[in-house]
């Protein structure tokens, strides 16, 4: 019981969810948090729809699209709308998939744990390519399970359709496809699918799926999966123990601190004990994945993030184990504790603490609309000049908060190789008239001069974001690139 005893397991597993949504919904609609780099990129790609990105396939830009079309605005509400929306969706296949797998009591405290999850909990309040990957996983686990066990075509080519619009969202998801044949390989009463046309069918529409995205990069050089391939940063020193550590310390915050102790625990008894109802189907859509990023992190680094996935089967497997060997305390002090961080970390940008930087989660999204209203009152008395900046993030937050004000802006491309999205799409060559205010750190502007023939420094921009912390940009009128 999560809610009532009057209620159904389904019924509480609705309520919850319902009534968890709403309250995020309404957080973003009061939260004074502005966008991060990554969002504001993200509303930009939204802007010149396409199959395809420098760094991300297209889902999350059509997300933006979407919801900023349905608000016809683009604040940040509107950009971010999608997360809780995305999140209470896969709960509740969350709960479908427990009740189909183990029983109704495991799916409704596994939906409410996932959905209360830290990492959950932060994910719902902006927009990132996790909350799509989150619910299109668990859509397919769920048909997957349904698949494998009714042995319906429906089913297969549903899993197959999801799983498509999963890797249009990260490829990552590759990952849910090598869990299917790697449970299919090692469970016996389930083998005979990989004779059968069925599980290739599924593969054959995940990439029909996703066609459009793989065409778009062969029309741009891979760039997509060459980015990928440079953020694994498998070409270096490959062996970093100390980065697993920080990784595995990582996921006490991502799933919590109760179920991941929990995690770890059933992780090390699953390799003595006998596994409980049907743990080795949610085990294999966890530990691909998870197994992959744990290495990952000993070989260069993952971040925390990155092996989210695997707790839509995670979160399943380990309350499974707990709701079967009657632990539910850990169940309830996992939801207490969930709760509580939560409501203390949303709390803290509507207090005006004024904290110091170091206590101060959120400094590094502070003073880019104010630096952004400086800049475009700069503009104008420069009128012709584009706005060059050599900074990914910085462009981004800039182009979103300038809202039109800065209508020609440039990243400045230093090495001539195309290292993101901005370089891709931007030239020195859109400055018709070669004039440019370059904006950048004062301590970084002392290299400047042999690029141009003229430089002229027009204002230092000091904005404070704490007692001991301030946002500072210089503010250079260049010309007659060299």
């Amino acid at each position: 019981m999560v809610l009532s005893p009057s209620l159904s397991p389904r019924q509480q597993a609705f309520y919850f969810i319902a009534c968890l949504t709403v309250l995020r919904v309404l957080f973003l609609g009061v939260s004074p948090l502005p966008l991060h780099g990554d969002e504001a990129q993200s509303w930009t790609w939204a802007q010149a729809l396409d199959f395809g990105y420098y760094s991300k396939p297209p889902m999350v830009a059509w997300a933006i699209a979407f919801t900023t079309f349905l608000g016809q605005s683009d604040a940040e509400f509107w950009v971010r709308l999608a997360s809780p929306f995305c999140y209470a969706i896969a709960s509740y296949f969350i709960y479908l998939t427990g009740k189909a797998a183990v029983d109704e009591k495991t799916g409704l405290w596994a939906a409410v744990l996932f959905c209360t999850l830290p990492a959950v909990f932060l994910s719902s309040t902006i927009i990132s390519t996790d909350p799509l990957l989150l619910l299109f996983w668990a859509i397919g686990l769920y048909y997957a399970w349904q698949a494998i066990t009714i042995n319906a075509w429906k089913y297969w080519l549903l899993c197959g359709f999801f799983i498509g619009l999963a890797l249009l969202t990260k490829y990552t998801a590759v990952l849910f496809l090598v869990s299917t044949f790697v449970y299919l390989l090692f469970a016996k009463e389930h083998r005979f699918f990989l004779r059968t046309a069925r599980p290739y069918a599924m593969i054959f529409i995940a990439i029909l799926v996703w066609l459009p995205n793989f065409l778009w990069n062969a029309q741009h050089d891979f760039l997509t999966f060459k980015h990928t391939q440079d953020n694994a940063n498998l070409k270096s020193t490959l062996f970093h123990p100390h980065k697993l550590l920080e990784f595995l310390g990582s996921q006490f915050g991502v799933m919590g601190i109760f179920l991941f102790a929990a995690f770890l625990i059933l992780l090390w008894k699953s390799l003595r004990d006998k596994p409980f109802k049907n743990a080795p189907f949610l085990f294999c859509y966890t530990f691909v994945l998870w197994g992959v990023i744990v290495a990952q992190s000993l070989l260069s680094r993952a971040n925390a993030n990155w092996a989210a996935a695997s707790y839509v089967a995670g979160t399943l497997w380990v309350v499974a184990w707990l709701v079967q060997t009657n632990r539910t305390k850990w169940l309830k002090a996992s939801l207490i504790l969930h709760c509580g961080v939560a409501l203390i970390a949303l709390s803290i940008p509507f207090m005006n603490l004024n904290l110091p930087a170091k206590y101060d989660f959120y400094k590094k999204l502070k003073g880019y609309p104010d630096l952004a209203k400086e800049l475009v009152v700069i503009q104008k008395t420069h009128p012709n000049a584009a706005i060059l900046l050599d900074d990914r993030m910085l462009l981004a937050v800039l182009k979103y908060y300038s809202r039109g004000g800065l209508p020609v802006m440039i990243k400045w491309n230093h090495n001539g190789r195309v290292d993101d999205y901005y370089e891709m799409t931007t030239s020195l060559k859109d400055a018709k008239s070669g004039e440019y205010l370059l904006v950048m750190p004062p301590a970084d502007s002392a290299g400047i001069t042999p690029f141009f023939q003229s430089v002229e420094q027009i204002k230092i921009i000091t904005i404070p974001t704490n007692p001991d912390r301030a946002l500072e940009y210089g503010v250079f009128y260049v010309r007659g690139l060299k």
